[in-house]
């Protein structure tokens, strides 16, 4: 008796346990359809039951409303991984949640191709999830293309494979995955899998024409003739992979009006404008004076295509013989005769004549002559425009010649046409940018000033007038103007500009009398693209300079001679100088006066020699790095070996992707770059990253750098220095003191795809 009682009581308590959880569940949701959300909370996470299915519901969601994404996770997380349900509302419900957290606010892939995995497992036999199910596989699908995409772009084929296969298995119809498996195959030299994959493509896909041509262009790749030829009988002469096909046949075999035709139909009905020709030509002819005919058919027949710009610059850029030049160049100009005629591409003649004069001469712009023949075309070019927008276009680039030929009379006379025929009245700077150069600083000064009466906040014209004071030696007012500028302005292009020739100026802190500054200075710069994990080759690039800045009294006209010795002619030169040879040796020489005042402010004497660029293999340091992902995280690893100490060593670009969470050691200074400064020989840097699925790879600019500086005073009386290649002669000032400045700097620079693992 008494075992019954206690069966019955125990029966009780269980039917009363349940009923009462579910009537919280069913007060929950009367406040859920209320959208009182905090109540919802509220009843919920008092019950005891928290493995049912619609208590997980209620609270995740009411969670999610809130904003709370971790909460929200880890509700419907259990409602998936530690229930069961036979509703599939709720299942759809969490799945897309669920997959929006996935996929956009942590990106992390792995977590949706689990969650799907899941639902197949626990529901994929139960008719009533059928719809769900099919939604469950196009997300895994999504999700194993994407995993696999990371790995194909980071060249590891394998584990592509692998996850392309997955995506196939739930999606037996996405020929663009099946077209990258294939791909991966190739790349992996197994042909015969390759082959297998490329022609499920070329016999199933129907509208996508670029996986189609890239398809069969492998495929082609890898087969011969008799395996091409049957698998073109057996494509249906209507479709689309075999006009495809037959088209790349036609053009290796030279049948060029048969390569075309087969798919103008085609390029019309789709609106493509030739872009499956030109793949097609893009991959079976070079860029070469003999195919050149080829690529301007091209032109003919799609003569707005915007490949055109592609493929005059391809070809301008490949053929460089003189002689076969000429030749493409009577080709491209017999080209825009014939197509001249019909007025509806007269626009797009237009740019892809300015197109080529500005390829044809981009390798000849040497002489005076260059650019004369190139004016000339240009002129030639604007008899036949009346559409203003090129003809405005074609003038300026007609003065901007004129000023790199320093012919300064002609460039105004552009200008000015253009205020005569367009009304714009900011042509008047370029005017007054001219006189300037010419050094006719009052008429510069007069036309600026008066353009400024009319348009007093113009900041480009503030600028230009603070340019003319400070040549015409006013410098005290051009540097107030620039100043004024700068405190105001918020164009970026102006404020560099001030910094840039703010930079050209020399600030006097010491006002000693009889003071002669000597600043000598050797930068050299080494440049890679590549991050080296093994010694790589940097471009090596040395230039050394020479300021000096005389303080005297009274003030007044100094001359000076300034000798640099050089070893070989093989060198440019800033101002540039012609080459002079004494004793079987050659020199620069500068010679010019300046005019000694007490301004605080001067104009910098800088005299520079850049020697020529060559390759060099740096002993000065190691680095070794790495990455890895864990747990969610990109990790990024740097090792640097010095073999002296005292290095700066910057990270560039880091904010390009997403925020670092953790950067070890702590960098000294944070903004465009991470900077620290290096007093051992051996640095390691850690940042870590949020996982990205969409970054493939990170591509930072890496800066090292090693400056020195040495300062002295010579108290001596003399008028000729000699320091490392230089000589300098001032005539008329014997300082009392001579202050030098030695600054040597070297820098490293290396940029690279480090691909995610």
């Amino acid at each position: 008796m008494k075992k019954k009682f206690y069966i019955f009581t125990f029966l009780f308590f269980i039917i009363f346990y349940l009923s009462g959880e579910e009537s919280v569940v069913e007060k929950a949701k009367i406040e859920f359809n209320k959208k009182n959300y905090e109540n919802v909370i509220n009843i919920l996470e008092k019950a005891k039951d928290k493995n049912n299915p619609e208590l997980n519901f209620y609270l995740g969601f009411s969670y999610y409303y809130l904003k709370n994404i971790e909460k929200t996770k880890k509700y419907l997380e259990n409602l998936i991984y530690e229930t069961v349900t036979d509703n599939p509302f709720i299942i759809q419900e969490t799945i897309r949640v669920l997959s929006e957290i996935y996929w956009w606010k942590e990106r992390n892939v792995d977590s949706v191709i689990k969650l799907g995995e899941e639902i197949l497992k626990k529901y994929g036999n139960n008719l009533k999830f059928v719809s769900v199910l099919q939604n469950v596989k196009n997300n895994l699908s999504r999700a194993y293309e994407e995993k696999g995409n990371n790995y194909f772009w980071n060249q590891n084929y394998q584990r592509a494979i692998e996850n392309y296969t997955n995506c196939i298995n739930h999606n037996s119809q996405n020929y663009q995955v099946i077209a990258r498996l294939g791909e991966s195959y190739y790349n992996l030299g197994e042909y015969e899998n390759s082959k297998e994959n490329f022609l499920k493509v070329i016999k199933n896909e129907k509208n996508n024409w670029y996986i189609l041509f890239l398809s069969i262009f492998y495929y082609r790749e890898i087969s011969n003739p008799e395996e091409r030829n049957l698998t073109l009988n057996e494509l249906s002469e209507d479709t689309l992979s075999y006009k495809i096909f037959r088209s790349f046949e036609y053009f290796y075999s030279e049948k060029i009006k048969e390569g075309f035709d087969i798919l103008k139909e085609e390029e019309i009905k789709r609106n493509t404008n030739g872009d499956i020709i030109f793949n097609i030509i893009n991959k079976v002819f070079p860029y070469n004076l003999k195919f050149s005919k080829y690529y301007i058919e091209f032109i003919k027949i799609f003569p707005d295509s915007p490949k055109n710009q592609t493929i005059l610059t391809n070809l301008f850029n490949n053929i460089t013989e003189e002689n076969e030049r000429k030749i493409l160049e009577n080709d491209v100009w017999d080209l825009f005769n014939y197509l001249s005629k019909n007025e509806r591409i007269k626009r797009t003649i237009i740019e892809l004549t300015v197109n080529t004069i500005e390829r044809k001469f981009d390798r000849r712009l040497s002489t005076v002559d260059d650019y004369i023949l190139k004016i000339n075309e240009y002129e030639k070019l604007l008899e036949k425009i009346d559409d203003d927008k090129y003809k405005e276009e074609i003038i300026k680039k007609i003065a901007e010649h004129y000023i790199r030929l320093e012919d300064y009379e002609k460039a105004i006379e552009k200008y000015q046409k253009l205020i005569e025929l367009f009304k714009k009245e900011n042509y008047y700077l370029n005017i007054g940018e001219c006189y300037l150069k010419k050094g006719k600083l009052e008429d510069a000064k007069k036309i600026v000033e008066e353009f400024l009466f009319k348009n007093k906040e113009n900041e480009n014209a503030k600028f230009l007038l603070a340019k003319i004071l400070i040549e015409k030696g006013e410098i005290k007012k051009g540097v107030e103007i620039l100043n004024e500028i700068e405190t105001i302005t918020r164009d970026r292009g102006i404020q560099r500009e001030i910094e840039n020739l703010k930079k050209n100026f020399f600030v006097l802190k010491d006002a000693t009398d009889n003071l002669l500054y000597i600043i000598i200075r050797k930068n050299e710069t080494n440049i890679t693209r590549l991050i080296p994990s093994e010694k790589v080759p940097f471009l090596n690039h040395i230039n050394k300079e020479f300021e000096f800045y005389p303080y005297g009294e009274p003030e007044k006209e100094t001359e000076f001679i300034l000798k640099s010795w050089i070893e070989n002619e093989n060198f440019l030169s800033e101002p540039y100088v012609m080459i002079n040879k004494d004793l079987d040796k050659f020199y620069l020489k500068w010679q010019d006066k300046i005019f000694i005042d007490k301004n605080k402010w001067k104009k910098k004497n800088i005299y520079k020699i850049f020697y020529p660029v060559i390759e060099k293999f740096s002993d000065e340091f190691d680095l070794k790095f790495k990455n890895e992902i864990t747990n969610n995280k990109f990790i990024l690893y740097f090792d640097f070996t010095f073999k002296e100490e005292d290095w700066e060593v910057k990270i560039k670009n880091y904010r390009n992707y997403d925020s670092p969470l953790m950067i070890e050691p702590l960098a000294e200074e944070e903004g465009d770059a991470l900077v620290w400064n290096v007093k051992t020989k051996n640095l390691k840097i850690k940042i870590e990253y949020p996982e990205n699925q969409d970054v493939t790879f990170y591509f930072p600019e890496i800066e090292i750098n090693k400056k020195k500086n040495e300062e002295k005073i010579i108290k001596e009386k003399k008028d000729n220095f000699v320091f490392d290649i230089f000589e300098l002669k001032i005539s008329n000032f014997i300082p009392e003191n001579v202050k030098i400045i030695e600054e040597i700097s070297k820098t490293y620079i290396f940029k690279g795809r480090i691909y995610r693992k």
